[in-house]
């Protein structure tokens, strides 16, 4: 866990019973290191499916802006995803607790040879001497 002077407000952002009760002692470990991770720059949180990472990335948010560490996150996800994530802010946070703006947007994708055609058909000027 984190000590008391990494933060002065993450013990008691970390504590959240709204989200405190429902996590597991490897969520704990897990949100309280995304914690310390974002104090130190950032980090990586990989673990195996079903664990909960979804879940603690959203008690880290949370945490983050309890403690006014943050304004506004940003997560960028596949479209396939976007509505997962909303649900699970929706889920575990209590109503009111964040503003939450879900923006989709249609990507479009291009098969390699397609990309390669258009590099190909792209007219660069002649700077021969």
């Amino acid at each position: 866990m984190l000590r008391s002077s990494a933060h002065p407000g993450a013990p008691r952002a970390l504590e959240r019973a709204s989200l405190h009760k429902r996590m597991h002692r490897h969520q704990h470990a897990g949100v309280a290191w995304l914690f310390q991770a974002h104090l130190q720059g950032g980090g990586i949180l990989g673990d195996e499916p079903g664990l909960g990472k979804t879940f603690q990335v959203v008690a880290l948010v949370d945490a983050l802006i309890s403690a006014s560490l943050v304004q506004r996150v940003l997560i960028v996800a596949p479209a396939e995803m976007v509505a997962m994530w909303a649900a699970e802010f929706k889920k575990f946070l209590p109503r009111g607790a964040l503003e939450l703006t879900v923006l989709q947007r249609e990507v479009q994708t291009l098969d390699a040879q397609d990309h390669l055609r258009r590099l190909v058909d792209i007219e660069a000027p002649d700077h021969s001497i």
